[in-house]
């Protein structure tokens, strides 16, 4: 199970989604997490990153450029479509041993 949006535990953080048994955190980064006009991490991430990971958890980024190179549109309802999406985030888990299921709580 995972949980969205949380505070991690005593680091301050506030995160994207925490998979909590196999310690991982997943971090969805929009450009203001890249310096300008570039797709190098900001300082402020790279920092938040390297703390994260010293406190004992994984950090799996997904760039916005990634998220939107599986974003479709569903020409039913005019919605995103999470099949691209879905299949992307469970082959990026994977490959850092981690799975993913149903929200908790």
């Amino acid at each position: 199970p995972h949980v969205n949006e949380q505070l991690l535990g005593g680091l301050g953080y506030r995160v994207d989604v925490v998979l909590t048994a196999s310690r991982h955190v997943l971090q969805v980064n929009g450009p203001m997490h890249y310096l300008p006009s570039s797709r190098e991490p900001a300082p402020k991430m790279l920092f938040m990153r390297r703390h994260i990971e010293k406190a004992g958890w994984t950090v799996i980024d997904v760039p916005y450029w990634e998220m939107d190179a599986h974003l479709t549109v569903d020409d039913v309802s005019g919605g995103p479509t999470s099949d691209s999406m879905c299949r992307y985030l469970r082959a990026l888990l994977a490959r850092h041993g981690a799975a993913c299921g149903r929200p908790s709580g």
